[in-house]
C-alpha cells in the first residue's frame, strides 16, 4: 500500500479528532515528539529526537492513583484517569524495537534463566494495548548511529504496527500488526493499493546500511561477570563520568522508576511513577544509610551490565538498540562503542 504526504497529513488530523497524535517536530531547535495540531510541521529530516518515544508510553511521570484518608484511615481509593487511544508516528526503527525491549522488563514472565517473573506493570501494559506505533524507515544515519550492531536495520518493522517507507510523493507502508492491519482497513480511503513492502524495505535497508560506520563490540555481552570484581577496570572506563543520568534518562530501553506520594489536600494524596536513574547516587541508598553502589565506578558498572548481561542472561537480548543517543549526549564525551571494546579487551 501506498500514501501520499498529503494524505498523510489528512489522516493524522483527522484520526486525532479521536486519539492523541503525537509525530515529530522541531520547536525551539530541539526535536520531540508532540501532539499534532493544524499547522504542525513533521520533521523527519532530523534523523532521531532527542527523547525517544519511550516518553509516551513511559511518561516522566504519571498519577498511578489517589486516595482520600482521614486519621490513618483510608476512606477512598480512586485509579488512575483512563488512558486515552494514541498514535504515534515516525518512530525510528530503533526506538521501536526499544518498547519490544521494554516489554521483556514490564510484562514478560517467561524468563530465559528458568526463574519467576510473576507480576506485570499494569500501566504499561494499558499504554501498550491503547498506543499504535508507526514507524518511518531511516534514509541517512548519523555517525553514532550503529543499529546493525545490535541486529536491527535502518527499515526494520520489528516494534511497529505499521512501517512507513519514504518513497516518491510519499510512503509505500507495510503491515506489521493486527492493530496495523485494522487501522488499514479503518481507513483504507487515505491508501491506494500499489507499492511492494517488501521491496522497498529491502531496498531501503540496502541503501542506509551502506552509510552506517560504527560498530559496537557486541561479542562478549552475556560474558561481562567475568569482570564484575575488577574494580581497576570500571574505574578505568567510567573516568569522566559525572553521573548526570543523561545516557540513562534519553534511552530508549532503560526503565528504572520510582513510586512516590504526594499530599495534594489536607484528607488526599497521589501515588506517582516517575522516572529513575540507576546512574544517581541515591537510586541505591537504602534506608539505614547503605548505599551497595557507593562510587560512580559501581553506577557505571551497573548500568552496562543491565544492558549488555543480565538482560541478555534473563531475556535473551541485549537491551541496546545502537540509537547513539548516549554517546552523541554525554557531556563528558564517553562512546558506548570505545567502553565495550576495552571491557572485551580485559576479558
Amino acid at each position: 500500500m501506498k500514501i501520499t504526504h498529503d494524505k498523510l497529513n489528512e489522516l493524522l488530523l483527522t484520526i486525532s479528532d479521536n486519539a492523541r497524535v503525537f509525530v515529530p517536530q522541531k520547536i525551539d531547535g530541539t526535536t520531540n515528539f508532540h501532539l499534532i495540531a493544524e499547522n504542525a510541521k513533521i520533521d523527519l529530516d532530523t534523523v532521531r529526537t532527542k527523547t525517544p518515544p519511550k516518553e509516551i508510553i513511559f511518561p516522566q511521570t504519571e498519577k498511578i492513583l489517589t486516595t482520600r484518608s482521614t486519621a490513618g484511615k483510608i476512606l477512598e481509593i480512586k485509579e488512575a484517569p483512563e488512558i486515552e487511544n494514541t498514535v504515534i508516528f515516525g518512530v525510528r526503527p530503533c526506538d521501536a524495537k526499544g518498547f519490544m525491549l521494554l516489554d521483556n522488563f514490564f510484562m514478560d514472565t517467561k524468563r530465559k534463566d528458568g526463574g519467576e517473573q510473576k507480576h506485570i506493570d499494569p500501566q504499561w501494559k494499558k499504554h501498550r494495548e491503547k498506543t499504535l506505533v508507526f514507524s518511518v524507515a531511516c534514509t541517512k544515519p548519523l555517525s553514532t548511529c550503529s543499529c546493525t550492531s545490535l541486529g536491527i536495520h535502518p527499515a526494520d518493522e520489528k516494534g511497529s504496527d505499521l512501517l512507513f517507507i519514504p518513497d516518491i510523493g510519499g510512503y509505500t507502508v507495510m503491515q506489521v500488526s493486527e492493530k496495523g492491519k485494522k487501522f488499514l482497513a479503518d481507513n483504507k480511503s487515505f491508501f491506494t493499493d500499489d507499492g511492494n513492502p517488501a521491496a522497498a524495505q529491502a531496498e531501503a535497508n540496502k541503501k542506509c546500511e551502506s552509510m552506517i560506520t560504527l560498530k559496537v563490540p557486541t561479542e562478549n555481552a552475556g560474558k561481562l561477570m567475568d569482570l564484575y570484581k575488577k574494580t581497576d577496570v570500571w574505574e578505568e572506563v567510567s573516568m569522566g563520568c559525572i553521573t548526570c543520568g543523561v545516557c540513562t534518562l534519553l534511552c530508549p530501553t532503560c526503565h528504572c522508576f520510582e513510586t512516590r506520594e504526594i499530599k495534594t489536600k489536607p484528607d488526599e494524596s497521589e501515588k506517582i511513577k516517575c522516572w529513575d536513574s540507576c546512574s544517581f547516587c541515591t537510586y541505591s541508598l537504602e534506608a539505614s544509610g547503605h548505599n551497595p553502589r557507593p562510587t560512580t565506578a559501581d553506577r557505571f558498572k551497573n548500568r552496562i551490565l543491565d544492558k549488555f548481561e543480565y538482560h541478555v542472561t534473563l531475556y535473551g537480548e541485549i537491551a541496546c538498540t545502537g540509537c547513539g543517543r548516549c554517546t552523541d549526549l554525554c557531556p563528558a564525551g564517553i562512546s558506548l562503542a570505545d567502553t565495550l571494546a576495552s571491557l572485551g579487551g580485559v576479558l
